[in-house]
């Protein structure tokens, strides 16, 4: 299973996909500010992330967080589309939270609602 965490910055995507994480069986959180860029990347900046899911699941992983920003629904579709032939149990959410609340957020944060994005 992959579960993908969308939302803006400050919105808690990475303490989400940490607190799932215990609850998923040899399960992996991929979170694409920790991976950083380089200019591979540039042409297809999912194919890392699609990478990664391929390695962990060849090592016995089989269960997966991802955290990003996707700035369009067409690029969330696309990291969708990459890893549907490695998982045919894709979730996506997407967290939102009013522009004061995430004014305020705390390195502890606060998951304000969820929307579950459908494929």
């Amino acid at each position: 299973m992959i579960i993908i965490i969308n939302g803006s910055i400050g919105v808690g995507k990475t303490e989400v996909s940490w607190e799932l994480l215990p609850y998923l069986a040899n399960g992996v959180m991929i979170n694409r500010d920790y991976i950083g860029t380089n200019t591979a990347d540039k042409d297809n900046p999912y194919e890392i992330i699609q990478y990664l899911v391929n390695f962990y699941q060849g090592r016995r992983h089989h269960n997966f967080v991802i955290s990003h920003i996707f700035e369009t629904p067409e690029k969330l579709a696309q990291l969708y589309h990459s890893l549907a032939d490695l998982d045919n149990l894709i979730f996506a959410f997407r967290l939102t939270c009013d522009e004061e609340e995430i004014r305020n957020t705390t390195p502890n944060g606060n998951l304000c609602t969820k929307k579950k994005h459908k494929h």
